[in-house]
């Protein structure tokens, strides 16, 4: 049999690593993955973000995990940070695996070309706000007026301006 001379096939002789050896490598490489995606979470565009938090979440409740299990506070801070004028706006927190499904869809819908985003300026504090086409046909639909308010002012004129 020849040898081919590009393989090493040398076989060190400190043996297999010990237990606690390979406990700190599995460690090391833990908080690295976490890092990683730490970063991956900060930066990404929202879509990505939600695509790695859904499968996540779905692989946490097919192992038996469940809704009260989820750190739903860190998964909204993930999603509310560093979302760009033309990313997804996540507007409602999510608060459980359907919401987090729900907004996933809505974002790839909106992505898709679905009338994407449709840019408003608030009449009232003249903020720039931004609705999906599916919300902006609902209101057409049932002849009602898209809204001219962003949602805080909406919110705030339904409590008597408080």
């Amino acid at each position: 049999m020849a040898e081919d001379k590009n393989i090493n096939m040398e076989v060190k002789a400190t043996g297999a690593p010990t237990e606690q050896e390979w406990a700190e490598t599995n460690r090391k490489m833990r908080e690295l993955f976490q890092s990683i995606e730490e970063e991956f979470l900060r930066t990404k565009p929202l879509w990505m973000r939600l695509n790695l938090l859904s499968n996540k979440l779905d692989n946490a409740l097919s192992q038996g995990h469940t809704s009260d299990d989820i750190n739903w506070g860190k998964i909204n801070k993930y999603l509310t940070e560093n979302v760009d004028e033309y990313d997804y706006n996540c507007v409602d927190l999510i608060k459980c695996p359907d919401d987090l499904f729900n907004t996933r869809a809505n974002c790839i819908a909106a992505s898709c070309g679905l009338g994407a985003w449709q840019k408003h300026t608030c009449k009232d504090c003249g903020e720039t706000f931004y609705m999906m086409y599916s919300e902006v046909e609902f209101f057409r639909n049932k002849e009602l007026h898209v809204p001219k308010r962003c949602k805080k002012c909406r919110d705030k004129r339904k409590n008597g301006g408080k």
